[in-house]
């Protein structure tokens, strides 16, 4: 686990290695939990278009840093398994919101008294993990964000922000442990998804 705040950006990434698995299932159990345990503090989602899983946009209300947010997110994934990098790569970020349309989608201006964020980047890799007689893969997540206007111009916002920095970088750690329990738990409890493909 590693973070890094510097004057425009603060960083966190993590990796672990998750055994019993192959690259498949490590992907079906990724989105499984994402969608239904990363986004309990979100108040809602919604879906923006209707173009495929891997390419979406979506509308997501959650509370965060004292104020409700109103975002709107652009959700990709993609193979690159032939390509550098060796991985599945999952992506979310927030649409840049100056442009009314995407892709022939009209954006919604944000609620009443909520914002939308400037910078906001979550992704994830899936990489297969060579481990001697076991199938096993490197998932790997990190989390980027701007630091508030204030923190810019006032050292008490600053130091709190770097104090969330430090957060975000464990928020990071403990997602990537309680995935790694939850793709164990799957695999224990029998699920249809996670037999051999």
């Amino acid at each position: 686990m590693a973070f890094r705040l510097s004057n425009d950006l603060l960083q966190a990434v993590a990796s672990t290695v998750c055994t019993g698995c192959d690259i498949v299932q490590a992907l079906d159990g990724l989105l499984e939990y994402v969608q239904q345990h990363e986004h309990n503090d979100d108040l809602e989602v919604q879906q923006l278009n209707n173009e495929l899983e891997q390419d979406s946009l979506l509308r997501v209300f959650r509370s965060g840093h004292g104020r409700t947010e109103d975002n709107i997110l652009h959700c990709s994934w993609l193979d690159a398994l032939d390509e550098p990098l060796g991985a599945l790569w999952l992506s979310s970020y927030n649409f840049q919101h100056n442009r009314p349309k995407f892709r022939g989608v009209r954006l919604p201006q944000p609620r009443s008294g909520a914002v939308r964020l400037s910078f906001w980047r979550s992704s994830f890799t899936i990489a297969p993990h060579a481990k001697r007689g076991t199938r096993a893969v490197r998932v790997t997540y990190a989390l980027a964000r701007r630091p508030s206007s204030a923190a810019c111009i006032f050292p008490s916002i600053m130091h709190r922000e770097v104090h969330g920095a430090v957060d975000s970088a464990k928020t990071v750690g403990r997602m990537l442990t309680r995935f790694k329990q939850f793709l164990q738990t799957r695999e224990l409890s029998g699920s249809p998804d996670s037999s051999e493909t």
